[in-house]
């Protein structure tokens, strides 16, 4: 029988890992809606002309464009989106991955202010890697921020897609061949 508190072994893994594991999913789970979530907070700008001076809102063609309703949950929808979601979340993880380099000297093995005992980079210690090796294992040690390269390139393809529809698909080509390069 096991005692209440005792912690369950499975191999070399325990379940007490289950908060690195519940993190990993949550980021995860983040960085899969992120272009969604940007392509609604920035679909709250894009407005039609249907009659001359009627601009309405594209996702609801029953509101007029920045006035009575949504003029009222424009400001308090949209900024903090924009703050919390399209800016905050690339922002965390390359702060995140930052610390966890200085902390942890991501390029040099030496025992250092930050190391775990084996002299192990932080970064690449398992308590990290089980929360956010995603965003960088897959890619060589000099380029372990590239993932929020991609992120931000995605950002960008979903602001020209939902902003720049009105431009014209060559307008917007030449957008996207800007971003890519």
């Amino acid at each position: 029988a096991r005692r209440k508190n005792e912690v369950v072994r499975a191999g070399d893994d325990t379940y007490s890992n289950f908060g690195d594991r519940t993190m990993a999913a949550i980021v995860c789970l983040i960085f899969v809606i992120y272009p969604s979530v940007v392509k609604s907070t920035f679909g709250l700008f894009t407005c039609s002309t249907l009659e001359e001076g009627l601009h309405v809102l594209r996702s609801d063609i029953g509101l007029r464009c920045f006035e009575g309703e949504h003029e009222q949950w424009l400001l308090p929808i949209t900024i903090p989106s924009i703050v919390l979601w399209v800016i905050g979340i690339p922002l965390a993880a390359g702060l995140t991955m930052w610390y966890y380099r200085n902390e942890g000297f991501l390029f040099t093995r030496s025992k250092r202010k930050g190391a775990d005992d084996d002299g192990e980079w932080m970064l690449y210690s398992l308590k990290v890697q089980r929360k956010f090796a995603f965003l960088y294992k897959g890619y060589e040690e000099p380029y372990y921020y590239w993932e929020l390269v991609v992120l931000s390139r995605k950002m960008c393809f979903v602001v020209i897609d939902v902003l720049g529809e009105e431009l014209g698909p060559v307008i917007q080509t030449v957008f996207a061949l800007v971003v890519v390069s």
